[in-house]
């Protein structure tokens, strides 16, 4: 009998053993189980999120980020995302064993972060899959082109400041400058434009534009001198060399304003409230009227040298403005030599308002000017609001695109910042709260949350097991996302 007691305390002893070790396996088992629902759960909520991009932003300008609100940097809207999707998928109810106790924002990458990376480089991305490097070589050859040009013009004008009159002139007519003056009265946009076609007056409000906020206001408008040599050489002199390089390291965002924003020669018809939104990139004024006529007056600054050497170099041109200028260096204090090379600006100055002419009317200029492709007649000036448009197809042209591209290779780092202000006015359109500083593109979330235990306190139950601690049911997640 006594054996059979020491039996049976033996498998009492034996059977409580194994089912402690049973329930403590089921439970461990049970831990890591729901460890992995858990981890599943949380980052399925973290795609979830990802997948409330701004649609209408990522339809029209190809860009992934996500518009959070300015309460809490979106805290409050993340984390209750998240929070839905896990209760969601683990299921809801008494039966539910995992808890979430709490979700942290513990930070987030905006859109403006280090002066816009995170939007230069959706841009790069996009881009790269879109264009090719095809008209770069082109426009860098024009700049270096367009320096030497300048270069020349300045050391003509320099060497022909002592020139004398070599005889006498019968010419008899108006000064081409006072015609010039009489062509222009009305503004250049009025001259270049069709009937018609002139860009709206009407003014944008931006006061709360991302670019109004780093202090990037618009800029000053340059505009060639005609009465003053010494002016107008300067203004002649002015560099692009460091445009090269700006225009080979930003191409790509160059060349997706162009793919994704009006400008005046496109066909695009968003019906925006500016449509010259590529000329507002270079020039940052409040109206397209402004904005086109800054770009007028750029386009005249890069011409001028190229046709100044042209008709330096045409010997029966030139003899044509000595004439006028013997006649009208008469004037006492008027030297011969300043009329000469104010002339030659005049002239050149009318010639390469026919060439925007016909750049705004979407064609084609040749790049370099020879005596054969010369269009005006500075005894007909007059005449220039009656002179048809050209359309140059010949090898080394260039249209209004490519002027754009190198003003913004000029403007790079106001570039991206009036992006900004452009993408922000646009869907405010249809979401008059809408902020491009709210923009975000990553975030790091940390989920935490409790297993409800199950067999915890009877394996506590035991005086001789360590008792478990309650931290194993305890889970904390670190998760990162963005596009």
């Amino acid at each position: 009998m006594n054996n059979k007691g020491q039996i049976t305390v033996f498998l009492c002893v034996v059977m409580t053993v194994m089912i402690l070790i049973g329930l403590t396996v089921i439970e461990i088992t049970r831990i890591n189980s729901e460890e992995i629902s858990f981890d599943y759960a949380s980052r399925g909520a973290m795609e979830e999120v990802k997948a409330g991009y701004h649609k209408e932003l990522f339809d029209r300008y190809h860009l992934l980020f996500r518009e959070l609100s300015q309460e809490n940097k979106g805290e409050t809207e993340i984390c209750g995302e998240i929070r839905q999707y896990i209760d969601y998928t683990l299921g809801e109810g008494e039966h539910r064993d995992i808890t979430v106790e709490d979700i942290l924002l513990n930070g987030r990458v905006g859109i403006m972060q280090d002066e816009l990376k995170p939007f230069r480089d959706e841009i790069t991305e996009y881009m790269k899959l879109k264009t090719e490097l095809t008209l770069i070589d082109d426009l860098i050859d024009m700049i270096k082109q367009g320096e030497e040009a300048s270069e020349k013009a300045i050391q003509y004008i320099e060497d022909g400041k002592l020139d004398v009159c070599s005889g006498e002139s019968n010419w008899n007519g108006e000064d081409p400058r006072s015609v010039m003056t009489k062509q222009t009265s009305g503004g250049l946009i009025s001259l270049l434009t069709a009937d018609g076609m002139a860009p709206s007056k009407d003014k944008i409000d931006t006061t709360d534009f991302p670019s109004q906020n780093k202090g990037l206001y618009e800029d000053e408008d340059v505009q060639i001198n005609l009465s003053d040599i010494d002016e107008m050489e300067k203004q002649l002199g002015i560099s692009n060399s460091d445009c090269i390089l700006k225009l080979q390291q930003n191409y790509y965002g160059i060349a997706y304003a162009l793919d994704c924003f009006d400008y005046y020669t496109c066909d695009k018809d968003y019906n925006n409230k500016l449509n010259c939104e590529v000329e507002y990139f270079i020039c940052g004024k409040k109206s397209d009227y402004d904005n086109l006529s800054s770009i007028v007056n750029r386009i005249i600054l890069h011409r001028m040298p190229f046709n100044l050497i042209c008709l330096m170099m045409d010997n029966t041109r030139i003899a044509q403005v000595e004439a006028i200028a013997a006649v009208l260096s008469l004037i006492p204090g008027v030297s011969f030599s300043a009329v000469k090379y104010l002339l030659v600006a005049c002239w050149s100055y009318a010639e390469t308002l026919v060439e925007i002419k016909s750049l705004l009317a979407g064609n084609r200029i040749p790049i370099l000017k020879t005596e054969q492709n010369w269009l005006t007649d500075i005894n007909k000036l007059d005449e220039l609001t009656d002179m048809d448009s050209i359309n140059y197809d010949g090898p080394g042209g260039i249209d209004y695109k490519g002027f754009l591209m190198i003003f913004m290779a000029e403007k790079i780092n106001k570039l991206y910042y009036r992006m900004a202000d452009i993408i922000q006015l646009n869907l405010q359109k249809n979401n008059s709260d809408f902020r491009f500083e709210n923009l975000t593109y990553a975030w790091t979330v940390e989920v935490k949350a409790r297993l409800c235990p199950r067999y915890l306190s009877y394996i506590n139950s035991f005086k001789n097991v360590n008792e478990v601690d309650e931290d194993i049911y305890r889970y904390s997640i670190l998760l990162e996302a963005g596009y």
